[in-house]
């Protein structure tokens, strides 16, 4: 009973557990020191004084460095969340103190470069960093130091979402690949070697769900990383692209069609259910969508 009374009477300073976790990432007490701009034995101090006040062993001493314990890797997951969400909380406030943007945006590498930078430019959006992530992490950097995931999988359950636009899906290729009359139909390079943009993000799956409805079989000889890398394939060799990005590299573009419907993939917003900057997200979001649909970031440019 005394433990329990101790155990939930005792208080510990964020900063260390900023040092804590800056030692379980790092494994080293020299490392985290480095990132923390503190002396080692400061580092330790704060460490020893935790595992006293918790009464638990948090780490392992090896020769190797620090290893986590059971208790520490629980600490830690949780350690991390209180970090993430104290973060937070002071960042809501920056507005009203005059010292600029806010949000840290997570997005694909493509949904970076052709959407969400242009619209910051253009507008002077409330954010202050964008990270670029794989499909399959997006939504996972919620539960770390992002605000908002833009992707277009769909959103998981507990968040709340947005869905800001409807992207259409383009076919990119060199003059001399397929005749001049194409379309876009997909029906017409069903014996065309494909690159498309994939690995987990919404392209690559409603493009083979379409395709299978109809009993159509592309020949998709390649699912890379990012749209660009798609259409730098399709510049340099006997490929077409597929993508939602605007044509790269001099090549032709047409909206992916199967029987005249319009291929397109769904972007959403998505962050936590209870943020402290809710209503801003919520504004925040809103004109993200109202300069989709106005600008049209996924349609090739042309010169005036």
């Amino acid at each position: 009973m005394e433990f329990i009374k101790h155990f939930v009477m005792a208080t510990v300073d964020l900063r260390t557990y900023r040092y804590f976790c800056a030692v379980a990432r790092s494994g080293s007490v020299r490392i985290a020191a480095e990132a923390c701009s503190v002396t080692q034995p400061a580092i330790s101090r704060q460490i020893a004084m935790l595992e006293e006040t918790l009464s638990v062993t948090l780490f392992q001493r090896r020769p190797s460095g620090m290893v986590l314990t059971a208790a520490g890797s629980a600490l830690y997951g949780n350690a991390l969340k209180l970090l993430n969400q104290a973060e937070r909380v002071e960042r809501s406030v920056i507005p009203w103190h005059g010292s600029g943007a806010t949000f840290r945006v997570a997005c694909l590498d493509t949904t970076l470069h052709h959407i969400m930078a242009p619209f910051i430019a253009e507008t002077g959006a409330d954010i202050s960093d964008l990270r670029p992530e794989r499909a399959h992490n997006i939504y996972a950097t919620l539960e770390e130091s992002m605000d908002i995931a833009v992707a277009t999988a769909a959103p998981p359950r507990g968040k709340e979402s947005q869905l800001l636009a409807r992207a259409p899906i383009s076919v990119h290729y060199r003059s001399d690949m397929l005749s001049a009359d194409f379309n876009g139909e997909l029906r017409d390079i069903s014996t065309v070697p494909i690159v498309i943009a994939g690995q987990g993000s919404a392209v690559e799956h409603i493009v083979r769900d379409a395709t299978e409805i109809i009993g159509l079989e592309l020949i998709i000889s390649s699912v890379v990383s990012s749209g660009r890398m798609a259409q730098a394939a399709a510049a340099s060799r006997p490929v077409v692209a597929i993508t939602t990005e605007p044509s790269l590299f001099g090549l032709e573009t047409q909206t992916a069609k199967i029987d005249e419907i319009v291929l397109s993939t769904p972007l959403y917003a998505v962050w936590d259910t209870g943020h402290p900057s809710d209503k801003k997200i919520r504004q925040l979001v809103a004109s993200l969508s109202a300069w989709l649909h106005e600008s049209q970031p996924w349609k090739p440019k042309t010169n005036p």
